[in-house]
């Protein structure tokens, strides 16, 4: 179902069998609901983690225009991006281990910033000098372009994605 946060009503809805995926269902619910509702422009789609699947990331930015807002399944290992390692709560991770700091999204060349969290006083890290020969500290710029599941087009710990998604105006699909 798909529900108009607003007037809390449903504005579009599918019943199926217990035992099918609801990932299994975003693409006729969303095809629905902008067919049958064009005067609702669908922006951005808050959803929870059974919606967490690089198919259904291209079926809504690709071809449908609209930024998922969706939790990453929980992993067993973490997953790895170049230099980076993404923990299982979705927090980037340096090298050394370290939780990155976010350092904003540069729009010109459609990627997010991250800074090494030693250079900004907020950990130690033994690898800090051998990791950059500068005093700003290391680094990472990571592209939405490259996995839009992954690194998505709102980076998962900014205050953005939290406030988008604890207090979400427009849609919600449960």
């Amino acid at each position: 179902m798909i529900v108009d946060a607003k007037s809390q009503l449903p504005i579009s809805l599918t019943v199926t069998k217990g035992s099918e995926s609801d990932a299994s269902q975003l693409k006729p619910l969303v095809d629905s609901a902008t067919s049958f509702h064009p005067d609702i422009n669908i922006e951005k789609l808050p959803a929870d983690k059974a919606y967490d699947a690089l198919e259904i990331y291209r079926y809504l930015i690709d071809d449908k225009s609209i930024e998922p807002f969706i939790p990453l399944k929980s992993y067993k290992n973490p997953i790895a991006v170049r230099d980076l390692h993404l923990s299982t709560d979705g927090k980037w991770l340096c090298p050394a281990g370290n939780v990155l700091v976010y350092w904003g999204f540069d729009k010109s060349r459609n990627r997010f910033k991250f800074r090494c969290p030693a250079a900004l006083g907020k950990c130690s890290c033994l690898l800090f000098n051998s990791c950059s020969l500068s005093s700003y500290g290391r680094t990472f710029y990571l592209s939405p372009a490259n996995d839009y599941r992954i690194i998505g087009f709102t980076d998962r710990n900014s205050s953005e994605w939290k406030s988008r998604t604890a207090s979400f105006r427009k849609l919600i699909l449960i």
